[in-house]
């Protein structure tokens, strides 16, 4: 997903115009009688993250009292329509390329966690937990919260095997290789739309010339 964002990034000038010409004539068969499908579509994705958000909370609420979910449930509730709000607000004010950046990036380092926890927890389970590189004697997400969480989203651990830190080192040159291929790739795709616009104004312009 996040390598589908720089796609969009790169691609975004291109397809403005297609994207303004489809919206314009899907609008316009909404006005037909057929305005209930953009409801359906908004009740759909809303209702979809709806359910993942159950899942999710009954997936981490089983080791835990019920007393403990209301709060997590609320703040997040209130979160969800924060950061809605700032989007919403800041929609017309933010470049679009820095939050398609910022995203990209976040994303990414969460993935490079849920790579390096599965190695992990691959060796756990086949009872090899490899050779400990290093372990910190502080920072223990088994005990302290902060880095607890820290553990949820971008894999944090104290300790490092030689199966963790190849793994995520090893995501990340792919990752890194894959961003120049696509850059270098959207840069000549740019070129190309470039003078396929040229082409196309010099055509229309002999056109008016060969009418006048």
């Amino acid at each position: 997903m996040a390598l589908s964002i720089i796609k969009v990034a790169n691609w975004k000038k291109k397809w403005e115009g297609k994207l303004q010409s489809t919206t314009e004539s899907y609008l316009k068969k909404t006005e037909k009688g057929k305005k209930w499908s953009l409801v359906a579509l908004s009740f759909t994705v809303v209702c979809r993250e709806a359910l993942e958000s159950v899942v999710f909370m009954a997936g981490i609420g089983v080791n835990k009292p019920a007393t403990s979910l209301p709060i997590p449930i609320i703040l997040g509730i209130l979160s969800g329509f924060f950061v809605g709000w700032v989007i919403l607000r800041g929609s017309h004010k933010i470049s679009l390329n820095i939050f398609l950046i910022t995203t990209t990036t976040f994303m990414l380092f969460i993935a490079a966690g849920l790579f390096s926890t599965a190695i992990d927890e691959f060796q756990d389970a086949t009872n090899n937990s490899g050779t400990v590189l290093w372990t910190l004697n502080c920072c223990d997400p088994d005990t302290e919260t902060f880095w607890e969480t820290m553990h949820g989203l971008f894999g944090w651990d104290n300790k490092s095997t030689v199966g963790t830190f190849c793994g995520y080192f090893s995501y990340w040159i792919v990752v890194i290789c894959a961003i120049i291929f696509i850059y270098r790739r959207g840069e000549k795709d740019a070129k190309e739309v470039k003078v396929d616009d040229l082409e196309s104004n010099e055509k229309s312009a002999s056109e008016v010339a060969d009418k006048e």
